[in-house]
């Protein structure tokens, strides 16, 4: 996972390559297990957990020039859960509503 500084607001679901803009801060090595509870036919219930290893830092700009984003080697856990909904069968595809928090440890 790559963590982006933008200079100004702007990243929208409506252009998922919107959160790829600004400069790369910090990036992660990422290790997720999702568990799908199903509560209807084509609706689920997701729960992500997950171990991070952030692997490069990069220092801040703007009002937080001169800071770093986290710290190279920091271990993290990653939690997040909501609801899903089946968007294509045959594609696979669904679309989540979730929310979820990382802490370091």
């Amino acid at each position: 996972m790559t963590v982006y500084q933008r200079s100004s607001p702007g990243a929208s679901f409506d252009d998922p390559s919107s959160f790829k803009v600004g400069t790369p801060v910090a990036t992660y090595d990422m290790t997720l297990q999702d568990i799908l509870t199903v509560i209807l036919p084509s609706t689920g219930l997701p729960t992500l957990t997950g171990d991070m290893v952030q692997t490069a830092v990069q220092t801040l700009s703007g009002p937080l020039a001169g800071q770093k984003f986290g710290k190279k080697g920091a271990r993290l856990r990653f939690f997040a859960t909501g609801l899903g909904t089946r968007t294509d069968p045959v594609l696979f595809h669904s679309q989540l509503e979730i929310a979820g928090n990382w802490s370091i440890e």
